[in-house]
């Protein structure tokens, strides 16, 4: 069995990234694995760097340049840059052996083994994804703005497009990427999140809920502000327990605000300090600023956090 990672990245994430691929190294190292990364101006000795990181391990890296190859004119704000889309094209330049990937952003903490993760049952799905914490409804203040005109029902969920599983020939098939791109040039005024937006309208109904462990926002999961009536009280109690990927979503990233609140940033910077040992943390001003409305305003503030976002339609 060979697992087939993806992930879309530029310069500027060549920290988190590395972090995230010590920590898959660290829970699936054993594991035959190729990793497909899509980057658009990521230095030769930066790929030379990560792939000396993972010598030893039966882990090969692919490196795939994506400049020039997005459509002009995609709509970005906010943290949007135009390297987000290099997701939904990169399926189909794949090679023809990948017959199914996990996709996986550059801001992850894998905390165990992703080999039940990778051998899901999708029964017929095009891609398996995790319900948003943040976002947990299409009819949500930041979910899908035309989600009756497009069939869905208020209650249908949302889910984060920072971890997926996909069929590979079902995404192909269905022309997911071409679809995508599609609807954003089309309904450019009229999304919030962009590129999962876009997901959401041509996935209708082909898309399999994973468990909320593979997908845990970090900022959210544990604290006392967030309400966690929306799901599986269950499930949500054994993901907190047993996390399998921790997700540094939104703007509260560790390795930019290393006093953050969330209950893995700990671990994220021991993982961060083994990977860039001379690496040197912010004490700036800003940090400190984040640092202190995240561990004391937040609970707070968090009802206002959100209708700041629904307002400038991301963050």
């Amino acid at each position: 069995m060979c697992i087939h990672l993806l992930s879309t990245i530029n310069g500027g994430y060549e920290v988190p990234f590395r972090v995230t691929v010590q920590s898959y190294l660290d829970h699936c190292g054993d594991a035959t694995a190729k990793w497909h990364v899509f980057e658009s101006d990521l230095p030769a000795e930066s790929r030379h760097a990560i792939e000396d990181q993972a010598a030893g391990y039966p882990l090969k890296f692919y490196w795939y340049d994506f400049k020039g190859s997005l459509p002009a004119n995609l709509p970005v704000r906010g943290h949007f840059v135009p390297h987000v889309y290099a997701r939904i094209l990169a399926p189909r330049l794949l090679p023809a052996e990948v017959r199914r990937f996990l996709y996986l952003d550059g801001d992850l903490l894998i905390l165990d083994r992703i080999t039940d993760l990778w051998n899901t049952d999708l029964q017929g799905a095009v891609i398996g994804a995790v319900p948003d914490m943040a976002v947990p409804h299409v009819s949500s203040p930041m979910g899908l703005r035309r989600f009756r005109e497009l069939g869905f029902q208020a209650a249908d969920p949302y889910f984060n497009a920072g971890v997926y599983l996909a069929d590979t020939a079902a995404w192909r098939a269905r022309e997911t990427g071409r679809l995508a791109l599609e609807y954003l040039d089309s309904h450019r005024d009229d999304v919030n999140l962009l590129h999962p937006d876009a997901l959401h309208a041509v996935l209708r109904g082909l898309w399999k809920p994973l468990d909320l462990r593979w997908n845990l926002i970090s900022g959210l999961a544990g604290r006392p502000f967030f309400n966690s009536y929306e799901f599986d009280e269950d499930e949500y109690r054994g993901a907190l327990a047993e996390p399998g990927i921790v997700h540094f979503a939104g703007l509260l990233k560790p390795w930019v605000h290393p006093r953050i609140a969330s209950r893995w940033s700990g671990l994220y910077l021991q993982t961060l300090a083994r990977v860039f040992p001379d690496h040197q943390l912010s004490r700036s001003l800003s940090s400190r600023s984040f640092a202190f409305y995240d561990r004391r305003l937040r609970r707070i503030l968090y009802p206002v956090e959100k209708i700041v976002w629904s307002k400038r339609r991301g963050f």
